[in-house]
């Protein structure tokens, strides 16, 4: 959000239009769905970890042509599919827009559902989101919420000399 301001000002929108200036409650979090979107899109730019725990397969499979025998030892490139061109449009470029249905504006349930592959490796991810929202949330409608009362001023002029020193 520091490199871009616009989606702070989206995520401080969808706070402002939805509940203001009261602290967010569990049953909030669905009004949230740009914010959602934003850790979303900021899990796939960054994730947890590049890899995924080791898994192993449980029958002889194909997968992509290639013969997988049974109990192969498979690690997940998460890093590298999540910034895969040929699944995501401009993979480099953070744009939460991608998990939002243009239509109806919520989340768009076959992008969301990538995420859930988590849980098998982090016990509570729901838990995870929620908290994640409601601190973001938290963030930013306390934090920019005081800063955005005031006009914008001019830029600060640099001080020159010693200004100080002449008056003591």
């Amino acid at each position: 959000m520091a490199k871009e301001p616009r989606i702070r000002e989206k995520i401080q929108k969808e706070i402002d239009d939805n509940i203001g200036s009261t602290p967010p409650t569990y049953k909030d979090r669905v009004k949230f769905p740009y914010t959602v979107a934003c850790l979303l899109e900021t899990l796939r730019c960054h994730p947890f970890l590049p890899l995924s725990f080791p898994h192993k397969t449980t029958k002889d499979t194909r997968v992509g042509g290639v013969f997988i025998p049974k109990d192969t030892g498979i690690l997940y490139n998460i890093y590298g599919g999540n910034h895969d061109p040929n699944i995501w449009d401009d993979p480099g470029e953070f744009r939460p827009e991608r998990f939002i249905d243009p239509s109806g504006g919520k989340l768009r349930a076959a992008m969301s559902a990538l995420f859930e592959r988590i849980p098998s490796m982090l016990w509570n991810w729901r838990w995870l989101t929620t908290a994640l929202v409601f601190g973001l949330t938290y963030l930013v409608g306390r934090f920019y919420q005081k800063v955005s009362k005031y006009p914008k001023g001019p830029f600060p002029l640099p001080l020159v000399g010693n200004l100080l020193g002449n008056f003591i």
